[in-house]
């Protein structure tokens, strides 16, 4: 028997993300042209994806922020700034990584 099943732990496997080829989009937001080593980790709501871009922190804030407009930028917490639709139905973590940026997609609720 696994020894994490028996502290408890043997949900972590259930959990574990789907790595998929990107698509263009991820209920109805999309991703940068260039995103790879996309992980989701549902198909239902709440859900979320994360993938990795080449692009600078900065740029990927600018491509959100100029394609979603409604949502709004929260100040940067540890080097990671969350933009959030004004509803909560969706947050986007923008955080830099060693060569470009993470990109962490969250779908709360259909936005």
């Amino acid at each position: 028997r696994d020894p994490l099943w028996s502290r408890g732990l043997g949900d972590v496997y259930k959990r574990q993300p789907v790595v998929r080829s990107c698509p263009a989009s991820f209920f109805d937001v999309s991703l940068m042209a260039n995103a790879r080593q996309c992980q989701q980790f549902d198909d239902s709501l709440p859900a979320s994806l994360v993938y990795f871009t080449k692009h600078a922190p900065k740029e990927v804030i600018a491509f959100y922020q100029n394609a979603y407009p409604q949502f709004v930028r929260k100040p940067a917490v540890n080097q990671r700034t969350m933009l959030a639709a004004t509803d909560d139905s969706v947050r986007i973590v923008v955080s830099p990584d060693n060569v470009g940026t993470q990109v962490d997609v969250l779908i709360i609720s259909k936005p």
